[in-house]
């Protein structure tokens, strides 16, 4: 499995960087305004990295020459959904500490679980939407869900980003006792996601 997430980290590094660095740059008008959207937004981005990868997979015929080697379908589909994971995390814990060096979590009223919790939402949850289509169909027939998965991102991300405005920034006061389901729910997201990608990725004829 090593040797697919190395594969994924070229890509990213050879045809998506261009990505990464607009989404470290919007991050900066999170720093600046206090807008905990923009905070987040590198994540947003990541997190729908997989997808963008799969496509130029698909593009080189890729998928198929996979089939080819000694790997499952079920180590192809767990190396995206680790790759996801580790984009996810990476580049949280990035901006965790730029974030607590510039005293910007201090201006928006933020802690560090407050954005893990924030960040593994809008990761985690757009991409698991998508991939699951696109191991079923590919990546050129799901093309909707992948701008449905983008525009769920922007949804979940405003939606967020408003409340925590309207209390002030910061996590809402209210959250109390249902904290926990901030880190469950992507989780479980995930977990389905998963499943289901494995399963449609085995019956797939390429």
């Amino acid at each position: 499995m090593s040797g697919l997430l190395l594969k994924d980290f070229y890509i990213l590094m050879k045809d998506c960087r261009m990505n990464v660095i607009i989404a470290l740059g919007f991050s900066l008008f999170g720093v600046f305004n206090g807008n905990p959207f923009w905070v987040v937004w590198p994540v947003l981005m990541c997190g729908l990295m997989p997808g963008s990868i799969m496509g130029l997979e698909e593009q080189s015929g890729w998928l198929a020459y996979a089939d080819t080697m000694p790997w499952s379908r079920k180590t192809v589909v767990t190396a995206k959904y680790v790759f996801l994971l580790l984009m996810v995390l990476g580049v949280t814990a990035l901006l965790a500490v730029v974030y607590t060096l510039t005293g910007a979590l201090v201006k928006m009223e933020m802690t560090i679980p407050d954005l893990f919790a924030i960040s593994l939402i809008i990761g985690i949850v757009p991409s698991c939407v998508m991939l699951p289509v696109n191991f079923k169909m590919g990546t050129v027939k799901g093309r909707l869900w992948y701008f449905a998965a983008i525009a769920l991102a922007a949804g979940i991300g405003g939606g967020v980003g408003a409340l925590l405005i309207d209390k002030g920034v910061g996590m809402p006061q209210n959250a109390g006792d249902f904290y926990w389901v901030l880190f469950v729910l992507p989780v479980a997201v995930l977990a389905v996601s998963w499943l289901l990608a494995v399963k449609f990725y085995e019956k797939r004829e390429l």
